[in-house]
C-alpha cells in the first residue's frame, strides 16, 4: 500500500498486509511512536505500541513527562519506543513516527531543533547500535493506534491495561 503524504512524498507501508509482503516480513515488528502534547501544562504523553505483520498489539506502554515542545515530545516517543524494544529483547523492528521533521532529522544526521538535539542524536545512536532497526515516517492515518493511546493517556480515560485488554475504541483502529 502506498500512501502520499502532504509534502508529496511517497510511502509504502512497510509492513503492507499484502501475502507476499507478509512472508517477507515475517518476524518483523512495527512499533507505532506517538506524543500528545499540552501546550499549556507542558505535560506530554508519548506511547508505543508494538504490532505484528497482522496488525495485532502485543505489547506497549506510555509514559507521562515534561516537555518543552511537541517535537521534543515526538522525538522523545521515538526514543522511548526504541528503549522499550531494547528493554524487551525485540529485534526486526521498523518504528514508525508520523513527525516528519524528526524522522527528516535523524536521517539526514542534522539535528538544527535546540529542544531535541539531543534525543534525535540518542535515536540515531540507537539505530546505529541495532542494525535490525529503521525508523520511518507514517501519515497519522497510519499512526492512530499510537495517537489514540498517548491523547486517551493524556486527557485521562485510557485504561492501564489498554495492551492485555485492548479497548474497543483502539480495537477499531487495528
Amino acid at each position: 500500500m502506498t500512501h502520499r503524504s502532504k509534502y508529496g512524498v511517497s510511502l509504502k507501508d512497510p509492513l503492507s498486509n499484502s501475502r507476499s509482503l507478509n512472508r517477507k516480513r515475517q518476524g518483523m515488528l512495527k512499533v507505532n511512536v506517538d506524543a500528545s502534547f499540552n501546550k499549556t501544562s507542558k505535560k506530554a504523553v508519548v506511547a508505543a505500541i508494538v504490532r505484528d505483520v497482522t496488525g495485532q498489539i502485543k505489547g506497549g506502554d506510555t509514559l507521562i513527562l515534561k516537555s518543552s515542545s511537541a517535537s521534543s515530545a515526538e522525538a522523545f516517543a521515538i526514543r522511548f519506543g526504541m528503549t522499550f524494544a531494547i528493554k524487551n529483547g525485540l529485534r526486526n523492528v521498523i518504528f514508525e513516527s508520523d513527525c516528519l521533521d524528526v524522522v527528516n532529522r535523524v536521517k539526514s544526521k542534522i539535528f538544527s531543533a535546540w529542544e531535541s538535539a539531543s534525543i534525535e542524536e540518542d535515536i540515531l545512536n540507537l539505530l546505529l547500535s541495532h542494525p535490525s532497526f529503521s525508523l520511518v515516517y507514517a501519515p497519522r492515518t497510519c499512526n492512530r493506534t499510537a495517537d489514540w493511546v498517548a491523547k486517551g493517556t493524556l486527557a485521562e480515560c485510557c485504561p492501564c491495561d489498554w495492551t492485555t485488554f485492548v479497548p474497543q475504541g483502539l480495537k477499531l483502529l487495528l
